[in-house]
């Protein structure tokens, strides 16, 4: 179960599933840190 889908939240599902899991994202909805130009992920 992952908590929060949100950028990070659905790349460690994406991963986890990737690796043969079952996986279930849970968020409650609302405003975080992936709805505002708040941060920025970024390509080594």
């Amino acid at each position: 179960m992952v908590i929060g889908a949100g950028a990070l939240g659905l790349c460690a599902a994406a991963e986890l599933n990737r690796r043969g899991r079952r996986v279930a994202v849970i968020d409650p909805g609302g405003v975080n840190a992936s709805a505002v130009a708040a941060g920025m992920i970024a390509p080594a």
